[in-house]
């Protein structure tokens, strides 16, 4: 893989940010803060999974904390990203 070849790996969050990121320098001719984007990003990603996911999913508790997303299920860490 790319990563076990020590390149740069960008997750598909991060990607779609930096495209998001270029396209609204390109309409605006403003550069948005991509922390803030990513931030913004996974609030409502929290929100959407909280939503639909977790009616099927008890017990799953999902935080966005410090730019990333956290899947908690039984006080452990199951995913982040």
């Amino acid at each position: 893989s790319a990563q076990k070849q020590g390149l740069r790996v960008i997750e598909g969050l991060d990607m779609l940010l930096y495209q998001a990121q270029k396209a609204i320098q390109i309409w605006t001719g403003e550069v948005p803060d991509i922390k803030t984007m990513k931030i913004a990003a996974l609030r409502n990603l929290e929100n959407i999974l909280k939503h639909n996911y977790l009616k099927y999913n008890k017990g799953i508790r999902i935080y966005v904390y410090s730019n990333s997303l956290f899947f908690i299920y039984k006080n452990e860490i199951i995913y982040f990203q």
